[in-house]
């Protein structure tokens, strides 16, 4: 997997947010993710955060900096660009 691919919707991550198990989504589909119930999509360890982890700052600074052009325009994900 590409490390700036969000594994679930297999896109550039867009507002990424890192578990405490250490896996990283982006944070629309971490949130829809836990509609169906409190694991991590990826290493179904049982998570006790809720819906809204913060953004991780370094990773989408990074994703800006690397790819301008999907961030400006948010083709990613078909949302907003990064902070």
């Amino acid at each position: 997997t590409d490390d700036w691919e969000c594994t679930l919707c297999l896109r550039l991550l867009w507002e990424p947010v890192t578990t405490p198990c250490g896996h990283t989504f982006c944070r629309p589909c971490f949130a829809r993710a836990l509609d169906h119930g409190s694991t991590c999509p990826h290493c179904r360890t049982v998570l006790h955060v809720g819906r809204e982890l913060p953004v991780t700052v370094t990773l989408a600074n990074l994703l800006s900096k690397n790819f301008p052009q999907v961030c400006r325009c948010g083709c990613a994900g078909g949302m907003g660009g990064y902070m």
